[in-house]
């Protein structure tokens, strides 16, 4: 027994010093861990900011689409219809020179003078050249209506 209390008498200094080396190591762990707590919840609020932003932005593209759609839509039926005036007035205007024409070559007692025949030559040239660009015109209308056709999945009309 004799030995016992010059142990023990050592060993509670050391102790004494280990439990507050633990306390302070808990501690600074504890610390760390509420820091890391805090660093990922800032995270996520960052997170969920951004998320909403980028939605919010894709709601927001999504209806700049459609409105761009509607839009394209409308300009171009209003093409196709102005187009399809400018048309129909070529094709009455080339109706009278045509018959103008024929009235013309139906006058066989009123020989036409070298004047008279290249004028209408003229006139026979300028209604050929009208008419390639009036098909040159509905080519292009053609493949834009297709293509406008193609984009939104229903046919033109």
């Amino acid at each position: 027994g004799a030995m016992r209390p010059a142990t023990t008498g050592a060993m509670r200094p050391a102790t004494a010093e280990a439990q507050a080396t633990n306390i302070k190591m808990f501690t600074d762990i504890h610390r760390f861990l509420i820091q890391r707590h805090n660093d990922i919840e800032w995270l996520r609020e960052q997170h969920r900011r951004k998320d909403r932003q980028r939605r919010d932005g894709l709601a927001e593209c999504m209806r700049q689409q459609e409105q761009d759609h509607a839009e394209r839509v409308s300009q171009m039926q209003r093409f196709s219809e102005d187009m399809q005036r400018h048309t129909n007035r070529k094709m009455d205007s080339l109706r009278v020179e045509l018959e103008h024409a024929d009235v013309m070559s139906a006058d066989i007692e009123n020989p036409l003078t070298i004047q008279a025949r290249r004028r209408q030559q003229f006139q026979l040239d300028r209604l050929t050249h009208d008419v390639n660009s009036i098909r040159s015109g509905l080519c292009v209308v053609a493949d834009a209506m297709q293509l406008l056709g193609s984009d939104d999945g229903s046919a033109p009309g």
